[in-house]
């Protein structure tokens, strides 16, 4: 059996999307899920819309990792508006912004999305 290197570290990722703002709640450090999140290194939340990216932005506490998904609709833009405020709210808890590149290697039509992810 193979032996894996004392120097790598594996770690667990939980991702989660979500849909609906009253599922925020389920993702703060101190809530009724900690210990359930809590088996996990590392969190990413993909809001929907926008109530949902507000929320996870200011209240989202476990949460170390947002996740803007340009892919996940028809127009292939973001479905929320990124504010100072939100991004403000996630840099100050040391939290990170992520953008996935996937799509837009796999099909042309995704690249301008993920540019203009990038601008916002």
């Amino acid at each position: 059996s193979s032996q894996l290197d004392p120097s790598i570290k594996v770690l667990r990722r939980l991702h989660a999307v979500v849909e609906n703002i009253s599922d925020v709640g389920c993702y703060l450090s101190n809530g009724p899920d900690a210990a359930l999140i809590n088996e996990y290194d590392i969190l990413s939340l993909a809001p929907r819309n926008d109530a949902t990216f507000q929320a996870v932005c200011a209240s989202a506490t476990a949460a170390d990792i947002i996740t803007l998904d340009y892919s996940s609709t028809r127009g292939l833009k973001l479905p929320f508006k990124i504010r100072s405020s939100d991004v403000q709210a996630v840099v100050e808890r040391k939290a990170a912004f992520e953008i996935n590149f996937a799509p837009a290697l796999l099909k042309p039509k995704y690249r301008k999305a993920l540019v203009q992810t990038c601008r916002e």
